[in-house]
């Protein structure tokens, strides 16, 4: 300005850079159940303050997930901007806790028939859903009931999510039984009109069966035809298993006089000798193995005899029909009789078979054993 009050301006500009970003501050982190609703984004939520500018923007920018499993962790980003662009960025972390375990469906039961296949274990038809996580699906065991009839085998499978909680279903294979047991009667008995007929004696009756273990044996009836010293006396007896089968065998015993050459019903190579009042018939074709003491306890020993020459094989069969162990393989000379010594080890020492074959010949016997 001058004396005459005339004025002139100019104009200093002072500039005021900004280079520090806002300070942001993200809401407290979440924690939340599997199956509870995550909230939405929320920028309002967010504090932003800076230096310079009055109002930062603040942004939502994205949902993550990380590798995390157990919590399962959301990693919820913002950002703040100040008038000159610079940004900043804050985490807010949402922790999704599983403590339901998944859901399982085991394959259907099955039904099968004793001898039928049993399918092996597939956890690959097991369908097993997680509402929070990935289900894998492991196969536990089989285990047998006490079901008789039909026998079930319960087959467990189990699964695990990623949390390690777990949930388990069971499948149900039910096995029916309608085969009757095999049943093998004492060899037929002859006696000496005049001598005691002997007593009905369940326990020389052999029965197998292809499910049950031990098929139970009685005694039915007699039933006789003929009278006095010409008679003949028809024995029944049935075997039974679990599931109510039944197998019927019976035994003849000829009552005859005390001189005796030969039966009209035998054949030409069946001759009879009287030994104790007993008449029995000798075959002269007989395949024969016997074991002694029977029952027995740890060690036994089997006699052979044998019609023919050539080689042979003695095994032991579970009553199941499963092969246990062979006890000698060899040769044999027809008309000579020869021992087998042999020791069970503990897992064999139950109630077994015993088999001898020579050639296409067979001959079998039931080994019982002193528990």
């Amino acid at each position: 300005m001058d004396d005459c009050y005339n004025v002139s301006y100019c104009t200093q500009k002072i500039y005021i850079s900004d280079k520090t970003p806002p300070v942001i501050y993200c809401p407290a982190d979440l924690y939340l159940n599997c199956g509870d609703k995550i909230p939405y984004a929320d920028p309002s939520r967010v504090k932003a303050y800076d230096n310079c500018s009055a109002y930062p923007k603040v942004y939502f920018v994205k949902d993550s997930t990380g590798y995390d499993k157990c919590p399962k962790i959301i990693y919820r980003i913002y950002k703040a901007v100040d008038d000159c662009y610079n940004v900043s960025y804050c985490t807010q972390r949402i922790y999704i806790y599983d403590k339901m375990p998944p859901v399982i469906y085991c394959p259907t039961d099955l039904y099968l028939n004793c001898g039928d296949k049993i399918p092996g274990p597939d956890p690959y038809k097991v369908i097993a859903k997680d509402a929070c996580s990935n289900a894998y699906v492991y196969f536990v065991k089989d285990s047998v009931g006490y079901d008789q009839c039909p026998k079930i085998i319960y087959r467990i499978y189990k699964a695990v999510d990623d949390c390690y909680n777990v949930s388990y279903c069971t499948q149900r294979i039910y096995i029916s039984d309608k085969t009757p047991p095999t049943i093998y009667c004492p060899p037929d008995v002859y006696v000496k009109c005049g001598y005691n007929i002997p007593y009905p004696d369940p326990y020389k009756v052999k029965a197998y069966d292809n499910c049950s273990r031990y098929p139970k044996v009685y005694f039915v009836e007699d039933k006789v035809y003929g009278y006095g010293c010409q008679k003949t006396i028809y024995r029944t007896y049935k075997a039974v298993d679990d599931c109510y089968n039944v197998s019927t065998c019976t035994q003849k015993i000829y009552v005859v006089y005390s001189t005796v050459t030969k039966s009209a019903t035998e054949s030409s190579s069946t001759e009879l000798s009287v030994k104790g009042g007993h008449v029995q018939p000798q075959q002269a074709s007989a395949l024969g193995v016997k074991a002694y003491p029977n029952p027995f306890k740890d060690k036994v020993q089997f006699v052979i005899s044998s019609p023919v020459s050539g080689k042979a094989r003695l095994e032991l069969i579970s009553m199941l029909g499963q092969k246990v162990a062979t006890v000698w393989e060899g040769n044999v000379t027809a008309g000579k009789t020869q021992t087998v010594d042999y020791t069970a080890p503990a897992a064999h020492q139950t109630n077994l078979i015993y088999r001898l074959t020579v050639g296409d010949k067979v001959a079998t016997g039931k080994l019982l054993n002193i528990r």
